[in-house]
């Protein structure tokens, strides 16, 4: 799993958690008259804390959405070419994924992701149907073989690349 879609997931579930327990809360309110109480005093009494409290909300805010910034922001392949640097958006080489996998798989989804670790290092993360051993070997290396061709020739990209198969 993506590092950006774990944050995601932890975050939708203190949200989550945060809703049922206010929920909770506000249904048992009414029947804890001595509780109320206690909260109507440290509301009026009580500033010094709301402050801190405050700044605490407000810095994991920020600290949320610095996370996301840098987990969603567009990721590059930068290629050394003939007539100087180029960029290359993530989004090409998953388009040229996609139409790959409806070549091999013709009407079959086959979910795949790409991940471009540092420096430069591009993995494909694809979810193969199911087939038996030796049509997955046969499978594997022709996948090998065809996707750095297209890689070479499309994209201009020569470096080995990691091939990631999840059943």
């Amino acid at each position: 799993m993506r590092t950006s879609n774990i944050l995601f997931s932890v975050v939708h579930l203190f949200v989550v958690l945060f809703i049922i327990a206010a929920g909770i809360f506000f249904i048992m309110l009414p029947s804890l008259s001595s509780f109320r109480i206690n909260l109507a005093a440290l509301l009026t009494e009580g500033s010094a804390s709301f402050v801190k409290l405050g700044i605490a909300f407000l810095s994991f805010g920020f600290l949320l959405l610095t996370g996301f910034y840098f987990l969603n922001r567009k990721k590059y392949l930068k290629l050394k070419m003939d007539c100087g640097k180029t960029l290359i958006d993530e989004a090409i080489i998953r388009d040229y994924l996609k139409n790959y996998w409806k070549e091999v798989f013709p009407g079959q989804e086959v979910q795949s992701d790409i991940v471009l670790h540092f420096p430069q290092k591009l993995e494909i993360i694809a979810q193969l149907p199911k087939m038996n051993e030796d049509e997955k070997e046969t499978l594997l290396a022709r996948v090998q073989n065809e996707l750095g061709v297209i890689l070479a020739r499309k994209l201009g990209y020569e470096e080995e690349f990691f091939l990631t198969i999840s059943d």
